[in-house]
């Protein structure tokens, strides 16, 4: 969740991203309110009272108050006044977010005319590009909104202030967009104060105080034995440098692509929609192409042919022939820095398009005070994820170097070429 101040004359406007949206039955929206911000430990909420009703729910100690306008609501609002889309995929900047740093981007992904639980985000640019991008892969979108320099097919870009209603220039917000606090009954704010006083008798509270507080050390034990737990785990992986598990990215991708050309692209009337490879199998999905795209047609080539409900799809999923790793292969790993601007070089030299950790989840170097057995580790890893329009051959060419390793490759069929997004892992030197 993120607080921003937007510019309107004098007096700024509060705006918060980040909440969680849950729809709900206009009739039964009192009776569901409390339930809901307990399951959710939430103590502000918004109500959004229309033909799509929904709730969303905020934390105050994440930074949000009472009175700030949830930035998702207007542009909801917004989009349902202007055009009613059904479904909707929203990013936009937001102004100076990057004063102080990186630039803030706002996400809002709508479908079926609901904000989604987690359809609310906030975030640095690649994080949002990233899962505007996953998103996307999903069809049935109305209106996709995404900045220019994206290049998003079929999108507009707007600006953040677009979105909020004006009056004689300046932004006028209705008093039913802002947060309010869950409890705001006074006769029940009146009431739970007298049952507190009623309660909190000598003793009582000081047995409460102490129930909280062994709760809080027995969680916090628990986390801490939690934590010990996975990073010895993680310390035990790190060690064994799994990558010598792993078969390369080169065989990887071969075998993938061996693979599909021992199932074929081709089936009749229908059309490939896309494949994965990943954990050793090739899954290909088929679409009906037309009305002479029969079901029998499908089952004559591909007798293990997995259909939809509707028929109107189906996948075929094979085994893919990719031999385990035998020996240690003896590769001199090369540093973070260097990997990373060798696949910033293979984007702009090549046109394959990377994604990799953002500042904030980017591997470290072990700081002095770590432990002896963290100071001996001589590797890290980062996750890594390209699409390409090249053939898989050239792309791997571009991206492989020592420690390089896929883990799933995507591919779909446009224009007679098909494009790939490759998943991997980097290991490298801190």
């Amino acid at each position: 969740m993120r607080v921003f101040d937007l510019e309107n004359g004098k007096r700024p406007i509060s705006v918060v991203a980040g909440l969680t949206w849950h729809p709900l039955v206009p009739d039964n929206f009192k009776r569901e309110l409390k339930p809901l911000s307990i399951d959710l430990a939430a103590d502000l909420y918004v109500y959004r009272k229309s033909n799509k009703s929904m709730v969303g729910f905020a934390k105050s100690e994440d930074g949000a108050k009472a009175g700030q306008i949830p930035i998702a609501l207007a542009i909801a609002q917004c989009l349902d006044e202007e055009s009613e889309p059904t479904n909707a995929l929203v990013a936009v900047e937001v102004p100076d977010s990057n004063a102080s740093g990186e630039p803030a981007y706002l996400y809002v992904l709508i479908r079926d005319g609901f904000i989604l639980a987690d359809g609310d985000q906030v975030g640095n640019e690649d994080q949002i590009r990233t899962r505007y991008l996953s998103d996307l892969s999903v069809s049935g979108w109305d209106l996709l909104i995404a900045p220019e320099h994206w290049k998003v097919n079929k999108a507009t870009s707007r600006d953040l202030m677009s979105f909020l209603p004006k009056k004689n220039s300046k932004i006028k917000i209705p008093t039913s967009w802002r947060l309010k606090p869950v409890n705001v009954s006074i006769k029940s704010a009146i009431i739970t104060t007298v049952l507190i006083a009623v309660l909190a008798t000598v003793g009582y509270v000081g047995l409460d105080h102490w129930k909280k507080a062994e709760a809080a050390k027995l969680k916090a034990q628990i986390a801490a034995q939690q934590a010990a737990a996975e990073d010895a785990a993680r310390q035990k992986n790190l060690l064994r440098e799994p990558w010598q598990d792993l078969p390369r990215a080169s065989l990887f991708m071969s075998s993938c692509n061996s693979a599909l050309r021992r199932v074929g692209v081709t089936a009749g009337n229908w059309s490939m929609g896309g494949f994965v490879c990943e954990n050793r199998l090739l899954t290909i999905k088929w679409e009906r192409a037309g009305g002479s795209a029969l079901v029998s047609h499908l089952k004559a080539m591909y007798p293990n042919a997995v259909l939809s409900s509707d028929g109107a799809s189906a996948t075929v999923t094979s085994r893919v022939q990719m031999p385990a790793p035998t020996v240690k292969t003896g590769e001199i790993l090369q540093t973070v820095e260097t990997r990373t601007e060798a696949f910033r070089d293979a984007k702009l030299r090549y046109g394959i398009a990377v994604w990799l950790p953002t500042k904030s989840d980017a591997p470290q170097s072990p700081q002095p005070n770590t432990p002896p057995q963290a100071q001996q580790m001589s590797w890290t890893s980062f996750d890594v994820v390209a699409e390409s329009q090249l053939s898989p051959h050239s792309t791997v060419d571009a991206l492989d170097a020592p420690g390089f390793r896929i883990t799933k490759v995507e591919g779909k069929l446009k224009g007679g070429l098909i494009n790939y997004q490759l998943k991997g892992i980097q290991y490298a030197k801190p």
